[in-house]
């Protein structure tokens, strides 16, 4: 091996070692890890389902909520991005994903969504973004197997609620409580672990964040 490639191979693992991630605690590392690899293997898993039921229904659709999500984020360019933990509005457009659309499409829309923002807004360390595109896509995810679980319907059906509207309306309720506990439950600790004073309560109890997730 050149000198000039030893050089290269050095810098890139110095580079790798001063990575932000590696300054937090080790569990903290470790419970970011497992989370994205789990990220991928739903995702890898996923797309094994979705594989041979392709609709051109659904691409039309995902593409226009994904044109309302960068819509959004592009006039959120105005107010910028928190510095803490961001509560947002996007729900209004992800949660049609979970609802209307297979698990793949919960999964990936929210790294089309955040990536924009890293580019498009503010930009945060990578392993932050990383971590909460996988966050927000498995509990996204989630809510859309518990949707179709309730409602009995195939992934690759229009979920419309037909005669049974009340069931309907009860597996969205289901749904949407089923992302915000995943999301909640997987934030927790990565938000205490790297800011141990930071207040669980004032973050989602607080009378204009409950508001907000109400909404």
């Amino acid at each position: 091996m050149s000198s000039e490639r030893c050089n290269r191979v050095h810098l890139h693992a110095r580079a790798v070692r001063e990575w932000p991630l590696w300054q937090l605690p080790r569990w903290l590392v470790a419970f970011i890890i497992v989370t994205t690899a789990g990220y991928v293997v739903a995702i890898a898993v996923a797309l094994a389902a979705a594989s041979g039921h392709e609709s051109l229904r659904d691409l039309w659709l995902c593409g226009l909520l994904l044109l309302c999500a960068a819509l959004t984020v592009e006039l959120t360019k105005r107010s910028g991005e928190n510095a803490g933990l961001i509560k947002d509005v996007f729900a209004v457009w992800e949660l049609p994903v979970a609802i209307l659309l297979p698990p793949i499409y919960a999964l990936l829309v929210p790294a089309f969504r955040l990536t924009l923002t890293q580019l498009r807004i503010r930009r945060v360390p990578t392993h932050r973004r990383v971590f909460t595109i996988a966050v927000i896509g498995l509990s996204y995810a989630s809510a859309s197997v518990v949707f179709h679980s309730i409602t009995g319907q195939g992934f690759g059906e229009a979920a419309l609620p037909g005669p049974g509207a009340t069931l309907w309306i009860c597996a969205v309720v289901a749904a949407a409580v089923t992302q915000w506990g995943v999301n909640t439950s997987l934030m927790v600790p990565a938000i205490k672990g790297s800011d141990p004073t930071v207040s669980i309560r004032e973050f989602y109890l607080a009378r204009e964040r409950v508001h907000n997730d109400s909404v």
